[in-house]
């Protein structure tokens, strides 16, 4: 169920706070992916190895959307403001089981985010309310093959 309810006024600093922290959380979700995609052959099955191909290329997408919707507001500084931002990944996974539990984790995360910024940008700004729709739908897509990867044990 997505929680977003227009605000009354529109809010252009959290809009830009909450794209820029749903771009950093991207990356965190990025450089999760990739380490599952990288794990021993041998410990993930192939639909695994197929989840954290495809999420990863997606949320790099993720990413490059978000640094536009920031540009399109702040078309002076943009996704500039962004180099200067540092991404604090989780600490390392001893197993790929605590691994999916962190990509869940980063998963719901932007979800939140995706759910704030439309909430936000809801009868304001229909460009960014509809990229940030579409990138909210396919983290809860991740999220919940995460979530069936977990229960089914598919490591």
């Amino acid at each position: 169920m997505i929680n977003a309810y227009p605000y009354p006024d529109y809010l252009q600093e959290q809009v830009i706070d909450n794209l820029k922290k749903a771009a950093l959380n991207e990356l965190v979700t990025c450089a999760l992916y990739r380490l599952l995609e990288s794990a021993n052959p041998k410990k993930l099955n192939k639909k695994l190895r197929n989840l954290a191909h495809t999420a990863h290329q997606e949320d790099w997408s993720h990413y490059q959307i978000l640094l536009d919707c920031l540009g399109r507001i702040q078309p002076e500084t943009g996704s500039v403001s962004m180099l200067n931002s540092k991404v604090i990944l989780p600490p390392r996974a001893d197993s790929s089981t605590q691994l999916l539990g962190q990509i869940k984790a980063a998963e719901q995360a932007s979800i939140g985010f995706q759910q704030e910024i439309c909430a936000l940008t809801m009868e304001y700004d229909y460009r960014i309310f509809d990229y940030s729709y579409a990138l909210l739908n396919e983290n809860i897509e991740h999220n919940e093959r995460v979530r069936e990867c977990l229960r089914e044990g598919a490591l």
